[in-house]
């Protein structure tokens, strides 16, 4: 099954290590070890793709993030 997590938070960002980004990291985990095609969508100050651990993450552009950081 191809899932899709949409997230503000990933542990792969230098800014972000607390409870939603390591919930949404081993979610996204233990979808992959039994079998799913998991993409996290990341809201972003730039577009961009790349893999962390297996998993797929697009991060989508939005020019007006300074409301979340």
């Amino acid at each position: 099954m191809n899932i899709a997590i949409v997230t503000t938070e990933f542990v792969s960002e230098n800014n972000f290590d607390g409870g939603l980004a390591n919930y949404t990291y081993k979610l996204a985990k233990f979808l992959l070890q039994r079998g799913h095609q998991v993409t996290v969508y990341l809201v972003s100050k730039q577009a961009c793709e790349y893999y962390f651990d297996d998993i797929k993450v697009i991060k989508v552009q939005m020019p007006d993030i300074d409301w979340k950081i």
